[in-house]
């Protein structure tokens, strides 16, 4: 044999016999050493302190017998064959010797066949070894996959070829309430509420076609409630090497529970904006009616001919009425739009002749406040296809936004035209010195009802839906808005609209 270099334990009482042994040894096994023993007791502690490879054992000693040595190897050393060497041996002890585990046995007069039986011995030995290995690693995977099988949190079902149930796990017992011996032997029809049932046959040669199966599904339990299921069906190999099928079952019965109550959730929320809204436009219009009226008698009021006081007092009316018509303004607009019913009318205008109008509203406002106040247009037209009344309230937004919040130093609002592979963009930039906007606050202001100064304290007017109105507005033109602020140092608001992107047609948006 090769160099391998073996451990060999000789059972023998006569030194004579152990020296033949050895030189019997020698000439297959060439790396060898040797360990030798008399008594049961020796035996027993070099089986296991001296790990032999393989035993030669004499039959008959005075104090101990091969035949013991065998059934001892059997139970201490399963793997380590045990070869009987005696002078004289009989068939039935033969027999008897074989029976109980011996690897073979030689006559020491046929002394020269005992390398031929260590040879063959060694080998069986290395194939024992292989096969417990292997048989060992087989049972540790089986018991691997049985853990891993019923303690999977989704229920499993392992089927056959012909989709016959051979097994379930743990959970599937929990989630479906059919137990191991119920399932076993049937089909997943058994769980199938009946008209789905048609339906397993198809799904089965489509698996069997190496399709992967996944759907939302109804299963019925053993107690006759129906549960929301996932399932996700694929051929394996079955733990015996077959062909088989693999049905992972997910209750997602909360899931579903919880879908539908955020689906009633969002339908009585949407519901609820809806008679919101609606209430907010018929309480504008209501209102707006009777503040038209306040606003022109307070003009009559304003007249020179009336006495100083009531002239004064009248501006404060007419103040005072034009605030809350523009607030009412504000929030017919913005009802409009969450109602879905900003009616969009796309024409050619002269954008820059808005914004010279917007901008004309607001020059004595600042010349009131000490500001400088500053227009930047083309010399030209400016022509456009837009909504000039919501392009209008755009303008007028901003560049309001932009004196209010302005104490000192001035505003500049400038019109310009950009062209891009899309087409012309008209730009529209309101750049102030007023109080800035923090970093974390630059969303915030988008948002109804929402100032960076809030509270009754405020330092300044305002609902907070101007800039909410405004994006919104911008939306509907498909353009953008933009932000650059610093505290302290001023706000620039720069809106993008396409002003080649509509046909001239109106439409409801």
């Amino acid at each position: 044999m090769n160099d391998t270099h073996y451990k060999i334990l000789i059972v023998e009482d006569m030194p004579t016999d152990v020296e033949l042994t050895k030189r019997e040894v020698q000439k297959v096994l060439s790396n060898c050493t040797y360990r030798v023993v008399q008594t049961e007791e020796d035996f027993l502690k070099e089986l296991t302190d001296f790990a032999p490879d393989i035993v030669l054992s004499d039959y008959s000693m005075p104090s101990f017998d091969g035949l013991t040595a065998v059934r001892l190897a059997k139970i201490h050393s399963p793997v380590t064959p045990v070869i009987i060497v005696t002078g004289s041996v009989d068939e039935e002890t033969a027999v008897e010797c074989m029976k109980s585990g011996a690897a073979n046995y030689v006559i020491k007069e046929q002394i020269i066949r005992l390398g031929t039986a260590i040879i063959r011995a060694l080998e069986d030995r290395k194939h024992n070894i292989e096969r417990l290995i292997a048989q060992n690693a087989l049972i540790e995977s089986e018991a691997r996959y049985k853990s891993l099988f019923n303690l999977s949190p989704v229920a499993i079902i392992l089927q056959n070829a012909d989709g016959i149930v051979i097994d379930v796990n743990e959970t599937f017992t929990t989630i479906m309430g059919y137990s191991r011996e119920e399932m076993v032997g049937n089909s997943i029809a058994k769980i199938t509420p009946p008209e789905k049932i048609g339906q397993i046959n198809t799904d089965l040669e489509r698996i069997k076609r190496g399709g992967i199966l996944k759907q939302e599904t109804a299963g019925v339990r053993n107690d006759g409630e129906i549960v929301n299921v996932e399932l996700i069906e694929s051929n394996i190999i079955l733990p015996n090497g077959a062909d088989g099928i693999m049905t992972i079952i997910a209750d997602i019965t909360a899931r579903k529970k919880y879908e539908q109550e955020l689906i009633v959730a969002k339908e009585t929320a949407e519901e609820m904006n809806r008679l919101k809204t609606s209430f907010l436009a018929n309480m504008c219009h209501e209102l707006r009616t009777p503040m038209t009226g306040i606003i022109g008698y307070s003009d009559l009021l304003s007249e020179d001919e009336f006495a100083p006081t009531v002239v004064e007092y009248a501006q404060v009316i007419h103040k005072s009425a034009k605030r809350l018509m523009d607030t009412l303004n504000l929030i017919l607009d913005l009802s409009k739009i969450e109602a879905d019913k900003l009616e969009i009318s796309q024409f050619e205008c002269d954008a820059s002749e808005i914004v010279t109008e917007s901008f004309n509203i607001f020059l004595s406002e600042a010349k009131r406040k000490n500001l400088t106040f500053e227009l930047i247009k083309p010399p030209h037209r400016v022509p456009a296809i837009i909504d000039e009344r919501v392009f209008s309230h755009i303008c007028i937004n901003l560049i309001n936004n932009a004196v209010k919040f302005t104490t000192s130093g001035g505003v500049k609002v400038e019109l310009g035209e950009v062209s891009t592979d899309q087409g012309k963009n008209l730009t529209l930039k309101v750049q102030d010195t007023g109080i800035g906007i923090a970093k974390h606050n630059q969303m915030l202001i988008f948002e109804e009802f929402r100032q960076v100064s809030e509270g009754i304290g405020r330092n300044f007017e305002g609902t907070g839906l101007g800039l909410t109105v405004t994006k919104k507005f911008v939306e509907k033109l498909k353009g953008e808005i933009l932000l650059e602020s610093e505290p302290g140092v001023g706000t620039t608001f720069t809106v993008i609209i396409p002003i080649e992107l509509y046909s001239t047609k109106k439409e409801n948006i």
